[in-house]
């Protein structure tokens, strides 16, 4: 017994001192958070007289490579990208271009090299050298904004083109100095030379430094500049140009009623039919306020094509179209009135029908108000002839009934109109608010002050002749102004021209989001800086 307890204490002693004899890791840690550090380079960076085809830089941990076609950009760009690789700890960059003499070049890694563990980036790094006796020194610094929405452009490269004296620059030749814009629209061109230069900037579609896209969005300088010291005052509104020609965009057909609706606004239109009488088969025809679809109700056939020659401005073509009959519900009436039943007490009653209204017997409306009270009205087809409005005194924060007979309305088809009845109800003054806007400037162009709700979209516009613009009837939300200077008095927005010269219409935001309540009047001061 003894000797089983003696055995059984040294079995237990002689765990204990294994135990004790473990090494544990330490658990948790703080998380590495600093990207890789530079131990070497050779050459080194701001070298002068460079002449070597390798470059090696050395960190102190592994790194990898990220997105390095996307973010790694040579200035001057080279004819041949140069073959970036990495082996372990090392970063190996080969070059297979032949370097321009008394040259300094950068190369601009951005965020590329990250290490292995926790993808820390090296951020912007840059390695710089000369071909010639010293490094250029000099810098453009600036910004882009889309001409239109304001919102600075990412991504566009910003090119700098030594003096040549022709209109072309950007078509053909690549540029000189290049950088790209970050997310704040910001560009810094860096290592520059005294000299004239160009400046252009380019959204790049295709990667290739030229201007050869009609879809590119582009900014350039009007004057080239004289760069004899740094400069960080460059501003420049970026745009799409309009070399858009007119075509007929899209064709539509709905039994007797077809559509064409052209790419631009269309300010002249003829046509004609091939076979037979245009003037007996067509019944009406109209041209949208902005003139860029054209509607057509033709007679009722069975299937009927005809070819249709159109000459639409400068554009002329043959098309043909397809003419149906109306398919009628064998039940009822198909002519159905869509109404509201609410209404601004400033505004009419509008009833929006199928197809276009020819006649209205208005012996057969009949409109009372709350007290049961038979009041007048009149009845007017609207210049888009599927609406017609009821107009009458409209009182606040009233109710009205409307009673409509049947064959009130017929359409061109010699359709008449089922029975209606409705119930109105009407708001009132305290439900919307009115904002003034008094707008202060010494510049007398021609403007137009545009009104945006709260997804940036036009509600209404000024052309702004005055220096007050009031803006009523609005609903509680939010807003924001916009203001055109219509330099061309054209009444639009109109983009920039690089061949002629013209940056896009000026465009100035409000810089505060306009805040309406009901009941509410408002008046803002803009003061704009000329």
């Amino acid at each position: 017994m003894r000797v089983f307890a003696k055995s059984l204490l040294l079995l237990v002693l002689a765990f204990l001192f294994r135990s004790c004899a473990i090494q544990v890791p330490p658990t948790g840690g703080p998380r590495d958070i600093e990207g890789p550090k530079i131990l070497s380079m050779e050459p080194s960076s701001s070298a002068t007289g460079f002449n070597q085809e390798r470059i090696e830089i050395e960190f102190d941990e592994y790194v990898k490579l990220n997105s390095i076609r996307d973010k790694f950009l040579a200035s001057p760009p080279l004819k041949y990208d140069p073959i970036i690789s990495v082996k372990g700890k090392r970063l190996v960059i080969e070059i297979k271009d032949t370097l321009i003499q008394n040259t300094t070049y950068l190369f601009n890694f951005g965020d590329a090299i990250v290490d292995i563990r926790e993808n820390n980036p090296l951020t912007n790094f840059q390695y710089v050298f000369s071909t010639g006796e010293s490094i250029d020194s000099l810098s453009i610094r600036g910004s882009i904004k889309d001409a239109f929405s304001r919102e600075p452009m990412e991504e566009m490269t910003v090119g700098l083109y030594k003096q040549i004296d022709e209109d072309s620059i950007p078509y053909k030749y690549k540029p000189t100095f290049i950088a790209r814009t970050d997310k704040y629209g910001e560009f810094n061109l860096q290592y520059l030379a005294r000299g004239r230069y160009s400046l252009f900037a380019l959204k790049d579609e295709n990667s290739n430094y030229l201007f050869d896209r009609p879809d590119e969005q582009i900014a350039f300088l009007a004057n080239q500049i004289d760069l004899q010291t740094n400069i960080d005052t460059i501003i420049l509104e970026a745009f799409v140009e309009n070399h858009e020609s007119q075509y007929l965009k899209k064709q539509e057909e709905k039994g007797p009623y077809s559509r064409l609706i052209f790419n631009l606004p269309v300010d002249s239109l003829s046509y004609s039919l091939i076979e037979g009488s245009l003037k007996e088969e067509l019944l009406l025809a109209k041209i949208n306020p902005s003139k860029d679809t054209i509607d057509l109700w033709w007679r009722e056939q069975d299937g009927k094509r005809w070819e249709i020659a159109y000459v639409a401005d400068t554009l002329s073509d043959t098309i043909k179209l397809k003419v149906d009959s109306i398919r009628r519900p064998e039940d009822k009436s198909y002519l159905k009135a869509i109404m509201s039943s609410q209404l601004d007490f400033f505004s009419k009653l509008k009833l929006s029908f199928p197809y276009p209204i020819r006649a209205i017997d208005t012996s057969l409306i009949s409109i009372y108000n709350k007290d049961s009270i038979k009041i007048s009205f009149t009845a007017t087809v609207l210049t888009n002839p599927l609406d017609v409005e009821l107009a009458f005194d409209v009182e606040q924060a009233s109710n009205y009934k409307v009673e409509i007979l049947p064959n009130a309305f017929e359409d061109i088809y010699r359709t008449k109109s089922d029975s209606i009845q409705k119930k109105i109800n009407s708001n009132q003054l305290s439900d919307f608010g009115n904002l003034s806007v008094v707008v202060e400037t010494s510049d007398n162009s021609s403007k137009i002050l545009q009104l945006l709700n709260s997804s940036d979209k036009l509600i209404r516009e000024i052309s702004l002749t005055d220096s007050i613009a009031k803006f009523n009837y609005l609903k509680s939300g939010s807003y924001s102004l916009r203001l055109i200077y219509d330099s061309n008095k054209d009444a639009i927005w109109t983009t920039g021209n690089y061949l002629e010269g013209l940056q896009a219409e000026k465009i100035v935001l409000f810089e505060e989001k306009i805040t309406m309540r009901s009941n509410w009047d408002k008046e803002i001061k803009w003061v704009l800086i000329d």
